[in-house]
C-alpha cells in the first residue's frame, strides 16, 4: 500500500508537469498562428451568416476577438492550472489532485476550437473539422466527470483502484466523444462545431456537475465539515464560468467567463488544499 501511495504521487507529479510543458508548447504555437494569420488577415469571422445559440440572438453585439480571447484563454488555464497544482500538492496524497488533470485536459482540448478560424474551416465539412468537434466534445464531458471523479473515489480506500478509475474516465469519455454524432456543415459563430442532440448532451454534464456538488455536500454534512461546502461552490463557479466562455461570441460573456472561472478555480484549489492538509 505504501508502494502504491508512493508510486501515485510521483507518477502524478510527473503527469503534473508533462501537461505543463505540453500545455504551454500548444498555447504557443496557437497563440502565433493567430498572430501570424492576424497579421497576414487570413483569419476572420464567419463569412456567412453568424449562427449564434438562440439566447444570444439580438441584445449583445458580435466580437470576433472575444471568441479567440475566449479559446485562448482556455489555453492559458491548463498550463498555468498544471504547475499550480504541482508546485502546491507536490507531496499531498490527495487522489482528487490525480482526477484534477482531467479537468487541466480538457481546458487544453478546447483550445482546439482555434483552428476553425485560423485555418479557415468555416465552409469546410472535412474530416479535421469532425475531428476538431470531437476533441472539443470529449473535453466538455471529461471536465465534469473528472469532478464527478474527484468527489466520488477520492478516499483513501480507493487508492489501490486509483489507475482503474482514471482509465475508466478517460476511456468514458473519449468513447462518449467519437460516437457522438457531429454536425459539421454548421459552425457556429463561437467556432464551435455543432452537435446533435443539444439537450441531451446539455442535460447529461448538468447531471455530472448536480451529481458532483451533491455528493461533496453530503460528504461534508456527514463529517460535519463546513469548509467542504465551498468546494462544492467552487465547482458550481467553475462550471458557471466555462458556460459563459463555451458560448463565448462577446464581450460581456468573456469578461464575465473569465471572472467567475478563475474565482471557481482558486476556491476549489485552496479548499482542496486546506482539507488535504488539515481534514483528517
Amino acid at each position: 500500500m505504501l508502494y502504491a501511495f508512493y508510486m501515485t504521487i510521483k507518477a502524478r507529479n510527473r503527469f503534473l508537469l508533462f501537461l505543463f510543458f505540453i500545455g504551454a508548447a500548444m498555447l504557443a504555437v496557437n497563440s502565433a498562428m493567430v498572430v501570424l494569420s492576424a497579421l497576414t488577415g487570413s483569419m476572420v469571422p464567419p463569412e456567412t451568416a453568424v449562427i449564434r445559440p438562440p439566447f444570444f440572438k439580438g441584445g449583445l453585439s458580435y466580437s470576433f476577438a472575444s471568441v479567440v480571447s475566449s479559446i485562448l484563454f482556455f489555453g492559458i488555464m491548463a498550463p498555468s492550472m498544471a504547475f499550480i497544482v504541482y508546485r502546491c500538492f507536490e507531496k499531498t496524497s490527495s487522489l482528487e489532485i490525480l482526477f484534477f488533470t482531467g479537468f487541466i485536459i480538457s481546458c487544453a482540448l478546447e483550445e482546439a476550437r482555434i483552428l476553425l478560424p485560423v485555418l479557415h474551416l468555416w465552409k469546410s465539412s472535412s474530416s479535421l473539422v469532425v475531428f476538431i468537434g470531437r476533441i472539443v466534445v470529449v473535453g466538455r464531458i471529461l471536465g465534469p466527470l473528472s469532478l464527478l471523479f474527484a468527489s466520488l473515489f477520492s478516499s483513501s480506500d480507493q487508492l489501490e483502484y486509483a489507475e482503474r478509475n482514471l482509465f475508466f474516465l478517460f476511456a468514458t469519455s473519449c468513447a462518449i466523444g467519437f460516437f457522438y454524432p457531429i454536425n459539421s456543415n454548421e459552425i457556429s459563430s463561437n467556432c464551435t462545431v455543432l452537435y446533435g442532440m443539444k439537450s441531451l448532451f446539455g442535460v447529461m454534464r448538468l447531471l455530472l456537475l448536480f451529481t458532483s456538488i451533491i455528493t461533496i455536500s453530503s460528504d461534508a454534512y456527514e463529517r460535519g465539515v463546513k469548509i467542504a461546502y465551498l468546494k462544492a461552490l467552487g465547482i458550481l463557479l467553475i462550471a458557471a464560468g466555462s458556460f459563459f466562455l463555451y458560448f463565448c461570441d462577446n464581450a460581456v460573456f468573456l469578461v464575465t467567463g473569465i471572472f467567475i472561472f478563475l474565482i471557481g478555480v482558486v476556491l476549489y484549489l485552496k479548499v482542496m488544499h486546506y482539507m488535504a492538509n488539515n481534514w483528517s
